[in-house]
């Protein structure tokens, strides 16, 4: 069986088009671990982390998250404010996607490059 490559693979949010470089589609279900850390101040050094089951538990409206890292090429500032149409066809996405972060880098002798995190509403 041959592997399929991430070639072809375009990107948009709300109509804009992202030249992307990297793309990463995280989803967690009910079963994530949302363990507390209770770890203290007196444990000696190199001692493990102690965990505790947390009082509530949040799994979303619909047990899942789905959850997009996005880096890019270009200035291209991604709406912060709407729920807007993502679609990224390679992934099987066309659906309404929250952005509620992006930042922008620019180097000595580099092209401008971006990152955002897209939330798909549970």
């Amino acid at each position: 069986m041959p592997f399929v490559d991430s070639q072809g693979t375009t990107f948009s949010f709300g109509g804009v088009e992202f030249s992307a470089t990297n793309i990463k589609v995280k989803v967690t279900g009910k079963g994530y671990d949302q363990r507390v850390d209770v770890s203290t101040l007196d444990l000696a050094s190199g001692a493990d982390k102690i965990y505790e089951d947390p009082p509530l538990y949040d799994y979303g409206s619909e047990g899942r998250k789905t959850e997009i890292s996005l880096s890019y090429l270009g200035d291209e500032a991604p709406n912060t404010e709407d729920e807007l149409t993502l679609v990224c066809a390679k992934f099987g996405l066309n659906t309404q996607a929250r952005c509620p972060e992006f930042e922008l880098e620019a180097a000595v002798g580099e092209k401008i490059k971006g990152t955002a995190t897209f939330v798909i509403p549970g």
